[in-house]
């Protein structure tokens, strides 16, 4: 949309919270995974950072089902992952259970976002430069505005970088 000369920015969902004689409570799903046996460390070891709980996991052939209980805060951004994770191999159900007591922070992104700290047309030179850092999302000529998103850091770390630096 943005050559088209709109621009939008939405926020993260959010989920609600609400208390009850004094007690956070938070909405609770039931996760239901069946993946190939190889994938089932990586999803085990995600949704455990996400304050998943593993309920059961059975296996059978080649194929492993595991039931989890996850706060819904931890479940949201997890499907693009998880079809990363099992190479789209892999299915994942949810079904909502009810309010639990809240878990606490849950630390999910792995990456940053790289903003530029000026405007301007941004160069080939400092974008190279900047290719070891993240992924980009932009190419060379882009006009870019202060401020502006064009890309991801692969650490957890937002940065500022200047996409219009010349070579001197």
């Amino acid at each position: 949309m943005r050559r088209e000369g709109y621009e939008l920015q939405v926020s993260q969902p959010k989920v609600i919270i609400k208390e009850e004689n004094g007690t956070k409570l938070e909405p609770f799903e039931e996760v239901i995974i069946d993946t190939p046996q190889e994938y089932s460390g990586a999803i085990i070891e995600t949704l455990g950072k996400r304050k998943g709980i593993m309920a059961d996991m059975k296996t059978h052939s080649n194929q492993v089902r595991i039931i989890f209980t996850i706060p819904t805060r931890g479940l949201l951004g997890y499907r693009n992952a998880f079809t990363i994770d099992t190479k789209g191999e892999g299915i994942m159900s949810s079904r909502f259970i009810g309010f639990k007591e809240y878990v606490g922070d849950i630390e999910k992104r792995e990456t940053g976002s790289m903003t530029s700290m000026v405007s301007g047309k941004s160069l080939g030179f400092s974008l190279w430069n900047l290719q070891d850092r993240g992924r980009l999302f932009i190419g060379a000529a882009t006009e870019v505005y202060e401020g502006m998103v064009i890309g991801d850091t692969s650490k957890g770390d937002d940065m500022e970088v200047n996409p219009t630096k010349e070579n001197n």
